[in-house]
Parts: C-alpha cells; sequence; structure tokens
C-alpha cells in the first residue's frame, strides 16, 4: 500500500549510526547482499503500485470532471432552453396583449360608427318629412362641442345648429361655424331680443344667422331634431331684416365719420386762411 512504500522510503532515509571506532570492516557476505537486492525489488514493486495506483486515481478524477462538465453543460442548455421558452411565451403573451387592446379599441370604434350612421340615418329621414327643417343639436356654443358635432353627425354647408346654451361662447366659434357655411344657429328663447349683443354683433359680422327655438317651433330628440320649415323661413326673413337694418347702420356711421373729418378739416382750412 502506500503507507508500506512510505513507511520503507522514511526507514530507508534514516541516516545509519556512526560506526565506532575499529579496525577496517569486513567485506559484506554475499547472503547479505542479496537481502539487501531483495529489499530494493520489493521497495520498486510497492513504488510501481503506488504509481499505478495514482494513475488509476487521477483516471477516476478525469472521468469524475468530464462527468460535471457533461452535466453542467445539459444543465446550461438546460436552462437557456427554459429562459428562450420563457422569453418566446412573454412575447406570444405581449403580442396577444396588444391585439386585445386593439380589438376593444375596434370594437368601440365600430359601435360608435354604427350609432353615427344610425343617426345620420335618423337625420336623413328628418330631411324628408315634409314641412320640417332637419336639426343638429349640441350642448354649448364651443369649439369643442362643434368638434364632437363634426365627427359625430357630420358639419356640413346648410345645417341648422341648435346649442342648449349659448354660454362660453366667442367669436371663434362663431366664425368656425360660419366657414362651415351652416344654413343657422338657433339659440335658446322665444326671441333674439334677451340674447347678447355682442354675440348677435359676432354673427352679423360673420354672416351667420341667429335664430330664436321658440320662433321655429324647435323639437330635439337627443343629438338631432326638427323645426317648422315655416317658422324657419321666417325666423331667416326676421334676420335678413336685420342684416339689412345692421348694413343701413354700418353705412350711416361711415358717413357719418366722412362727414365729421370733412368738416374738421374744413374748419382747420378756415382757421389758416383767417
Amino acid at each position: 500500500s502506500i503507507e508500506a512504500v512510505l513507511a520503507d522510503l522514511s526507514g530507508r532515509q534514516k541516516p545509519a549510526p556512526a560506526p565506532p571506532e575499529s579496525p577496517q570492516p569486513q567485506p559484506t557476505p554475499p547472503a547479505q547482499a542479496d537481502d539487501r537486492l531483495v529489499q530494493l525489488e520489493r521497495q520498486v514493486r510497492r513504488l510501481q503500485a503506488f504509481v499505478q495506483e495514482l494513475e488509476e486515481g487521477i483516471a477516476g478524477k478525469d472521468r469524475e470532471i468530464a462527468s460535471l462538465k457533461r452535466q453542467i453543460r445539459y444543465e446550461r442548455s438546460e436552462r437557456g432552453k427554459t429562459l428562450q421558452r420563457d422569453t418566446d411565451i412573454a412575447t406570444r403573451e405581449a403580442i396577444i396583449a396588444n391585439l386585445r387592446t386593439l380589438l376593444r379599441k375596434e370594437e368601440k370604434r365600430n359601435k360608435s360608427l354604427r350609432k353615427r350612421i344610425e343617426r345620420m340615418r335618423r337625420v336623413e329621414e328628418l330631411q324628408i318629412g315634409e314641412g320640417q327643417v332637419a336639426v343638429k343639436a349640441i350642448p354649448s356654443l364651443t369649439h369643442d362641442a362643434v368638434r364632437s358635432l363634426a365627427a359625430d353627425l357630420g358639419l356640413v354647408e346648410g345645417d341648422v345648429i341648435a346649442v342648449a346654451t349659448t354660454g362660453g361662447w366667442g367669436r371663434s366659434v362663431v366664425r368656425e361655424i360660419a366657414d362651415a357655411k351652416a344654413a343657422a344657429v338657433v339659440v335658446p328663447g322665444k326671441s333674439l331680443e334677451g340674447q347678447d349683443p355682442h354675440l348677435i354683433a359676432a354673427a352679423l359680422a360673420a354672416s351667420l344667422p341667429l335664430v330664436a327655438a321658440g320662433a321655429i317651433g324647435l323639437r330635439l330628440s337627443g343629438k338631432i331634431g326638427t323645426a317648422d320649415e315655416d317658422g324657419f323661413a321666417a325666423a331667416l326673413a326676421a334676420w335678413g331684416e336685420r342684416v339689412e337694418e345692421h348694413e343701413r347702420e354700418k353705412r350711416a356711421a361711415m358717413l357719418n365719420q366722412v362727414f365729421k373729418e370733412y368738416r374738421s378739416e374744413r374748419e382747420k382750412e378756415v382757421r389758416r386762411h383767417g
């Protein structure tokens, strides 16, 4: 064994005791030389066995290391496959979630379009009614309300727009409706007498007729409604008279301004010449 070989080597390496001072030693007998040779051969065999044992141990360790390397490669491969599979699953789940979101948006859009088509169909039916004028309604005279109407029912030339309230109106929204060439804006009340004079002035400046809801027999159902054709025509005629009066007042004001300027210049001329 390894221990025996080491013991032999250790025993061989012990220093021999110092020989006593004596006469010259006698030559070693042949029998002792043979014993020494046998011991050396035995040590050689033990060393060879020790080397073989070491080599077998090293070979076993090499096999163990190779097995561990294969196991590590396998585990890495399996872990990589698992990570790739998890990544693929996460990617597919993200795609599915995105498609579901798009599907919900499309469903809402289709639902909105169906409602819009139905309302437009009802508007078309109202326009067919004899003695009636179709009306589109908005909650307020604001940009948001006008744009919502344009996206929902459309805003085209000849439309009659009814507003629930004129609060929050502005000159720009009046011009926006006028630019769309709407036929008129229907305001709350029985007449225009109680309306904001600045709103009436802005409508006159933009050439946008204003009519009172009570004067045209307005009837609303949600975002659409009708008005009496005769009442609407009469209201437009009354607005036309207001426009003519406004134009006369403008011309009179212009003439008055020209006359004032002329008189002022004339007075200056008279003063210069004494």
